[in-house]
């Protein structure tokens, strides 16, 4: 009796042992390849005009932890750790999101879960002008389907993403987003924003894609989605564990290893390139510690205050005519700040001098320097004007006659005669510049000749007094 237990148990082990092995342990090769050029991605990436993003924030919205064999086939049974993550892309006057990670009700089984990280994100995904998904499952599309506002967010699904509902489980897509969604489809790579690409990566799920982001300052990242959940799985070509892809995930299996060991291929060719896993802790904390991502989501900007950077400067220069108070100050500072952080040169040069007086904000000299300094690097000679008279008497930035004589002559060239009345009383009286009355006459010559009311009238009558003493060109 025994003696057949035995046979019986040995039986058994040598069909377990084989399944184990097949289900949990063994990986398998690529049978097929697996397209992914780096160069088409750079062209597509500038392909679209504008400015590219010139940073990639990131918020950590959920945890789950499964065991490492789920994760990378053969890797035992410790427990692996699979962080929840969103994308922010930042440009200078919008935003993108990449994956929208999962409310707390779809993530009811995560080992943790931050209710402030997805509050962040949602708010992100309301002001972005563009969101786009790595693939269609709860964790990656939930924070999107569950939105109480997704028939109005930006979102950009693919076909494939929406074409079979069993792979979003539980998740639904509300029937308003459905009915005004345009088709989108692409071959194999399309350009979504200036420096962002999406290359078409079937085999996790129908609707896979990489996205690939070139960052203006030339830093380039190849989010991967859960082509890969962590690093080592692109690092060793090795997939999760058969029992979880076939069994759970329903994946094409040999793609995702064509995908992983093209992966492999290119991070070795081009060790620069950051490519970002889909749920590596690790990983995300060393781009985080080396800056080239930056933690939490930048907050949406506040609506603009007028229709352009223009409108609101001149709103502003005309409310400065009316009366004077607190309520109206305030009011002016809103719209000249908005129109000198867009490069208006006179909401710059109104901004600077209510830095300068502290008129609804703190009184701040180098502050006022320098926003008169970006004035006049936009056009205005009263913004060079204002520099000069700063940098002349050492007012915010260090004295400096250099300075002052550069951004009078810039000033004075643009027809301001305030600038050229400057430059003609120093050469006058030879402060701050060589005594030269013939210099002076001649600025004196240009301010009068500006009509300017303030320095115009009075350049004109000092000229010809000048001129009584002085032999000058400009005399004549």
């Amino acid at each position: 009796m025994k003696s057949k237990k035995a046979r019986v148990a040995l039986v058994i082990a040598v069909l377990l042992v084989p399944a184990y092995w097949w289900l949990l342990v063994e990986s398998g090769t690529p049978s097929s390849t697996f397209a992914l050029d780096l160069a088409e991605l750079r062209q597509l990436a500038n392909s679209m005009p504008g400015e590219k993003p010139s940073a990639l924030h990131v918020e950590e919205v959920a945890e789950f932890e499964f065991p490492s064999n789920a994760v990378l086939a053969g890797s035992g049974w410790s427990t692996s750790k699979l962080p929840v993550f969103s994308y922010q892309l930042v440009y200078g006057d919008r935003t993108v999101v990449v994956d929208t990670a999962m409310d707390q009700a779809t993530a009811k089984d995560a080992s943790r879960f931050d209710p402030e990280a997805y509050a962040r994100m949602s708010r992100a995904m309301e002001a972005a002008s563009l969101i786009v998904i790595t693939h269609e499952h709860l964790d990656h599309l939930g924070g999107f389907a569950t939105h109480p506002k997704a028939a109005e967010l930006k979102a950009k699904l693919t076909d494939e993403q929406l074409a079979d509902p069993s792979k979003r489980k539980p998740l639904v897509i509300p029937d308003a987003v459905l009915r005004q969604r345009t088709p989108f489809t692409y071959a194999r790579a399309v350009a979504v924003a200036p420096g962002v690409v999406l290359w078409r990566s079937p085999g996790h799920t129908p609707g896979s894609q990489l996205v690939f982001v070139q960052r203006q300052d030339g830093e380039e990242f190849l989010l991967l989605g859960d082509v890969a959940w962590h690093q080592e799985n692109y690092e060793q070509v090795r997939e999760r564990a058969r029992l979880v892809t076939q069994f759970f995930l329903g994946e094409d299996r040999d793609a995702v290893l064509a995908q992983l060991s093209a992966l492999r291929t290119l991070a070795a060719a081009e060790p620069k390139l950051h490519l970002v896993p889909g749920h590596d802790g690790p990983a995300m904390k060393r781009l985080l510690d080396a800056g080239l991502m930056s933690s939490r989501f930048q907050p949406p900007a506040p609506p603009a205050p007028c229709p352009s950077p223009a409108e609101c400067s001149a709103m502003a220069w005309k409310l400065k005519d009316e009366v004077t108070t607190p309520e109206n100050d305030a009011k002016i500072f809103t719209l000249v700040t908005y129109a000198c952080a867009h490069d208006d040169a006179e909401g710059c040069l109104l901004e600077a001098l209510m830095h300068k007086y502290g008129t609804a904000t703190v009184k701040d000299s180098p502050r006022a320097y320098e926003t008169y300094e970006k004035s006049c690097r936009l056009g205005s000679a009263a913004g060079c004007f204002n520099v000069g008279l700063m940098a002349k008497v050492g007012l915010g930035t260090p004295q400096s006659w250099t300075v002052a004589e550069q951004r009078y002559q810039q000033s004075c060239d643009g027809g301001y005669g305030m600038s050229c009345r400057e430059l003609a009383h120093a050469h006058q009286t030879g402060e701050g510049l060589a005594k030269d009355e013939v210099a002076a006459a001649a600025y004196l010559r240009l301010a009068c000749e500006t009509h300017d009311l303030l320095a115009g009238e009075t350049s004109c009558a000092d000229l010809k007094v000048l001129c009584k003493t002085v032999k000058a060109p400009a005399c004549r």
